[in-house]
């Protein structure tokens, strides 16, 4: 396991390769994580024309977010944390990613209810914004607050 800062996405989060889309954590705080990908050749997310299809973004913001969740329970010697995107809300999806991409992923946490959590997410390529929105998780046995 990784206890420093960027910290390879694999080892904070309970999928198996090639299941892990995202390659990165680069920055966490308690609310707030930054993750990021580089769409490759091969990359599970890329049809054969090397495009992504935008219903990806969602799954690129949950993986991000548990990415953070994984830094967390590492730090403090617990297991990985289970948890089920259940839902999106006012997602938008403004722009397509296509292969040889890296992609940042930003991740908010803003709030947290008997093991439901609330995130805003922004997926950017560069300076442009590609999707926003709000993901919805639960995670069982989770405690509030997040």
């Amino acid at each position: 396991m990784h206890n420093q800062l960027p910290a390879p996405a694999a080892t904070l989060l309970p999928h198996e390769p090639p299941m892990v889309y995202i390659d990165r954590l680069l920055e966490a705080d308690q609310d707030r994580g930054l993750c990021e990908t580089r769409l490759t050749p091969g990359h599970m997310l890329l049809d054969s024309q090397g495009r992504m299809d935008r219903c990806a973004f969602i799954e690129l913001a949950a993986q991000s977010f548990a990415a953070l969740k994984g830094w967390e329970s590492v730090r403090q010697g617990q297991p990985f944390p289970i948890g089920f995107l259940v839902g999106a809300h006012g997602f938008e999806c403004l722009a397509d990613a296509r292969m040889g991409d890296r992609l940042y992923i930003e991740t908010v946490s803003l709030g947290t209810f008997e093991g439901f959590s609330v995130v805003r997410a922004t997926i950017t390529r560069d300076s442009d914004i590609l999707a926003r929105g709000k993901i919805k998780l639960y995670v069982p046995n989770a405690g509030d607050p997040a």
